[in-house]
């Protein structure tokens, strides 16, 4: 039997709009370790998009290096025949990721390479029910795969799926063994995509999409990319999602690792929940109530310290409302959501909002509701601005 756990899109080094997430990540890394060392695990898998920038930043170095340390750590405390497994995704940069390869694989660390004329890496390994091949195959697009192919480029065309079927069919892989794969792709089965959370930057269309099918010689692939952890073939193919959140759209659900368990010939997975430092929460209500105390001090409705959302039910929109709510809620994401916006309302700052009148007509009558004289030179500013914009655009 063989343990592992299957990690994806850790981002390191990513903002969360401008708020900077080193304390974030570095609370949930420590955990990921703990949970490694808790489960006893043979292999911690990580598909992908290990950092959010080609050009990680030294902070972000740090991090990742400490991350690293503290699984090498568990090979020496516990199982010293646990690896590490971890390739590139389209976040990364695949050389600059690898560059350490060689050095790191002593302890027990294993990279892919760049996607070209050599074998996609693989590392054996096994158990009392025989050997386990696990490939590392970095983020590949047709274009890439039809430059180290090129007598199959007419074939592969613009083809996500005929390009992983290109690749596959030149690994090698034995049948008789059992085979894992550590990729970072698009991957849907029978057309239905993915779920996704709202921070992940796809193709529209399914452009991008593997069809499932071609992963049929794997016992197991682990998928990173999507942030949102989900089967796409139950036990056979999966995405663990993200560990944190990293968008204002993730407000529910929670994150967690996967625990992929090889028994023979059997896959089983199941997920540990992971417990951020700090959550992305949505708060709803009108501005009186969501700047009170009574509200923003109950526990219950609120933990000022995470990120938060705030979605305004107020008919009219309220002036300068982040910046007066942010005293309470310093990590909020952006402004509001003003519901009063989403309506057809007639009102906006006391200026009367009808069909009968002028854009220049209304534009005039909110500058003065607010003080600011309506001069000439004002007026054929605005006059130009309308000339020059579509109905659209303002």
């Amino acid at each position: 039997m063989k343990k592992f756990v299957h990690l994806s899109d850790l981002h390191i080094g990513k903002t969360l709009n401008e708020f900077l997430l080193e304390e974030d990540q570095t609370y949930i890394l420590n955990q990921i370790v703990d949970i490694a060392r808790r489960e006893n695990v043979d292999g911690v898998i990580i598909a992908g998009d290990v950092f959010d920038t080609q050009c990680p930043s030294g902070t972000a170095l740090r991090l990742y290096r400490r991350f690293l340390t503290g699984l090498v750590g568990l090979r020496k405390s516990g199982n010293p025949e646990m690896g590490i497994y971890i390739t590139s995704g389209n976040h990364d940069q695949a050389v600059r990721l690898t560059v350490d390869s060689e050095f790191l694989r002593p302890s027990g660390i294993y990279m892919s390479h760049e996607f070209d004329s050599e074998p996609v890496s693989k590392h054996t390994i096994s158990d009392g029910d025989g050997e386990i091949d696990i490939y590392l195959l970095p983020y590949i697009e047709p274009a890439f795969v039809k430059d180290v192919y090129p007598e199959e480029a007419a074939q592969i065309g613009s083809d996500c799926t005929k390009a992983m079927q290109c690749v596959i069919s030149h690994m090698g892989i034995d049948p008789a063994k059992r085979n894992i794969l550590v990729a970072h792709q698009t991957v849907w089965n029978k057309g239905n995509k993915p779920q996704e959370s709202g921070s992940e930057n796809l193709n529209i269309g399914g452009l991008d999409c593997v069809d499932a099918e071609v992963f049929e010689p794997f016992d197991y692939v682990a998928l990173g990319h999507i942030h949102r952890p989900q089967n796409i073939v139950e036990n056979k193919i999966r995405y663990c999602g993200s560990p944190l959140k990293y968008s204002a759209k993730e407000t529910s659900g929670d994150k967690s690792v996967t625990i992929v368990t090889l028994t023979g010939s059997e896959v089983s997975v199941r997920e540990v929940p992971l417990v951020p430092l700090r959550d992305v929460k949505k708060i709803k209500g009108s501005f009186e109530e969501l700047n009170s105390p009574e509200f923003y001090n109950n526990p219950e409705n609120v933990n000022c310290e995470d990120f938060i959302v705030v979605e305004l039910t107020d008919d009219e929109i309220v002036y300068n409302a982040k910046s007066r709510l942010q005293i309470h809620y310093p990590r909020m994401l952006h402004a509001p959501i003003q519901m009063a916006a989403k309506k057809d309302v007639t009102t906006i700052g006391g200026v009367v909002m009808t069909e009968g009148k002028s854009d220049e007509e209304i534009i005039k009558e909110i500058l003065e509701a607010g003080s600011i004289e309506y001069t000439d030179e004002r007026k054929e500013w605005i006059k130009g601005l309308i000339a020059n914009s579509t109905k659209e655009e303002i």
